[in-house]
């Protein structure tokens, strides 16, 4: 079944999509690009990752296989490197680093999280969540 939902959820006051799909989640950073916003949204990450994991076993019937501390360490790591592109874009003015910072704004913003068979640097993530986001 290749089922995709749409959730949203207020997390700090600050609206968040998430799209589900079969041992994937997509978390939408992209409307924030305010540090204030963003901070808020990293503040009330352990709030979402157990609102994706309980909406996730409701929606697919069984749990997502990746530990809260990976999602911590996946979201903490995306909107890390998405606030910094941002930074860099609105700083230097050189078309290339310009179109460089856009693609990496596009792709740390939209936080895809997959399980173990899903995404290739799981690994990555569970080795940075175990070593700063233990369970």
């Amino acid at each position: 079944m290749n089922k995709v939902l749409l959730k949203s959820y207020s997390i700090n006051q600050r609206l968040v999509n998430v799209h589900f799909r079969k041992k994937l989640v997509s978390i939408d950073c992209l409307p924030y690009r305010n540090s204030n916003d963003l901070k808020l949204i990293y503040e009330g990450s352990r709030s979402l990752i157990m609102l994706i994991k309980n909406d996730y076993s409701d929606i697919f019937g069984n749990s997502l296989k990746i530990s809260e501390s990976s999602l911590h360490a996946e979201i903490w790591g995306h909107l890390a490197a998405y606030k910094i592109f941002i930074w860099l874009q609105n700083a230097i003015k050189i078309p290339f680093i310009q179109k460089f910072a856009a693609f990496i704004i596009d792709r740390s913003g939209m936080i895809d999280c997959g399980e173990a068979k899903t995404d290739a640097i799981r690994w990555f993530w569970n080795i940075i969540g175990w070593i700063f986001f233990k369970d």
